[in-house]
Parts: C-alpha cells; structure tokens; sequence
C-alpha cells in the first residue's frame, strides 16, 4: 500500500493535508479573488496590510502609539492559517506566523514590556529611578519559561508526526500482509540495468551513491558470477573499488549499473540512455546501449 509515488498513498495525504492548513488565510484569499481577475494582481487583503503598516509608521512615536503596534503586531493577523502548528514534523524552530504558542510568546513579552513601563512610573512617583522593584529578577524566569515552553512544543509536533507516520505505517504494512495471505507476491521492484563507460560512471558517481533503493556497480564477470539475492537483496553494493575503476577506465572497459526503474525515473538524461536489456549483460550479448541506437 506504501508508495511514494502515489497521490493517495496515507503518508502522502497526511502531510500534504499538513501543508494545506498552514496556507495563510489572507493570502489565500487573496489568490482567489485574483484568479478571475485579468491583469495586474489587485491583492486587496495585503494592500490594505500595507497601507495600514504606512499609516501606522507616520503616527508620532508616542509611547501609547508604540505599545498598540507592538500589541497588534503580537498576534500576526496577516500570517493567520488553519494549522497553525508551522513545521510539523520536520524539528524546525517556530518562526513568523509560527502558530498559537508563537503567538503567546509575543503577548507575553508585550505583557513584560507594559509590566516594565508601569513599574518604571511607579518608581518615578516614590522616587526610586530603577522603578519600585529591579524587573531584571522576574523577567529572566519568564525568559526561560517561555524557551522551554517554545522547544517542549516543537519536540511535541515532531513526536506527533512520527507517531502518525508509524501508525499509518503499521495500518499499511498489516493491510498488505492480509492481501497477500493464500497468493504469490510480485517482486516489488522493477530491475533495470545500464552498461557504460568508467568515465560515464565517474561523472555521475555521486548521484548514484545517493540513490535510495540500492545500486549494485560491478564488471560484467562479477554480475555473471553473483547470485539474485546477492544483488538484489545486498544494499548499495560497490563491487568495485577505486583503484580496480581507474584500472577499466584506463583501458577503456564498460562496467555494470544495476538498480530500480523508479532510480532511473529521476536519472539524468544522459545516463538513460546506457540503459540495456538484462541479457546484454547476464548472457554476454554484445550490441550498443538502447539509447544509442
């Protein structure tokens, strides 16, 4: 049941659900309005963000007048969306539009800034000029809390979204197992197999050591030699080392790729057309490759 592949596999419903309520509100509608729309984009909801921010930036820099932005600001109203929960699963720390904990976090600096203003004129009254108690003591805890707090969530959602990923795992892996039951499985990949120069080989090495499933590289010989299960069920097989590569390349050798169809998919184009048939390469048939044709 687990394909990556596919649009309705569970893994890849669930987190493409994920992403979809993390789409800001705003934005969003503004895109609808926009799409029947002919010409330069109206963007009604962000003009009119804007234009308050420009309005608000020519007010005078009153203490009252800087306070409320700071108030307005804390609860991010243009980077309001449905999740509210950014990053789910992937560790990344909250950032702008981040969710409900980020949120709090600012309504609670906000809330130490005015404590810190009112404690400032309490002290001017009674003639204390640090303000009537030293503010440093308190808000450094709160500091802390409000850390803890931040990195307790985002552990959570990662946690979260590996227990979610595990069930549907579970749900998939038991699902297959009673389909199967009473008849013969196919082999679940698709071998494909490239026969190319060193040289081809080397330019594209490191794309081939990072593919997942595995590839087997090995010389025509070794291939004939090997078992199925030593080269299909072995992952990321090397046969060759370094000093044996630079030895073919030297005198002008082709080696042997084997991996899935789902690699080659994704392949560069000019490794494609290495590509050949099976018994080119387990009877020893000679011929060019398939894309050279």
């Amino acid at each position: 049941m687990h394909n990556d592949a596919n649009a309705f596999d569970p893994h890849t419903l669930f987190f493409s659900l994920m992403g979809v309520t993390e789409i800001e509100v705003l934005r969003a509608a503004d895109w609808l309005i926009d799409v029947p729309l002919v010409g330069i984009p109206v963007r009604p909801f962000e003009s009119a963000t804007r234009m308050v921010r420009r309005n608000y930036d020519r007010l005078p820099p009153w203490w009252i007048v800087r306070r409320f932005g700071e108030f307005v600001a804390a609860w991010q109203i243009p980077e309001f969306s449905l999740g509210e929960a950014r990053g789910l699963g992937s560790g990344e720390a909250a950032g702008v539009g981040g969710g409900i904990v980020f949120r709090a976090e600012r309504l609670i600096d906000w809330t130490q800034l005015m404590i810190g203003d009112a404690n400032d004129v309490a002290g001017r009254v009674c003639g204390r000029r640090g303000g009537v108690v030293s503010w440093d003591a308190p808000a450094r805890p709160v500091d802390g809390l409000q850390w803890l707090v931040l990195k307790t969530f985002n552990q959570l959602t990662v946690v979260s979204a590996r227990a979610v990923s595990g069930a549907l795992t579970a749900v998939e892996w038991t699902t297959d197992e009673v389909l199967k039951v009473g008849r013969q499985s196919p082999h679940p990949q698709q071998t494909v197999f490239l026969r190319l120069p060193v040289d081809a080989y080397r330019a594209h090495e490191l794309w081939f050591l990072d593919c997942r499933p595995p590839v087997v590289v090995g010389t025509v010989d070794q291939f004939a030699q090997a078992t199925h299960a030593a080269l299909a069920h072995r992952p990321h097989t090397i046969l060759l080392d370094d000093r044996t590569l630079d030895r073919l390349q030297s005198e002008g050798h082709q080696i042997v790729v084997m991996t899935t169809r789902h690699v080659i998919a994704h392949a560069p184009d000019s490794l494609k057309s290495y590509v050949v048939p099976a018994d080119w390469v387990l009877n020893g048939s000679d011929g060019e490759p398939s894309g050279r044709h």
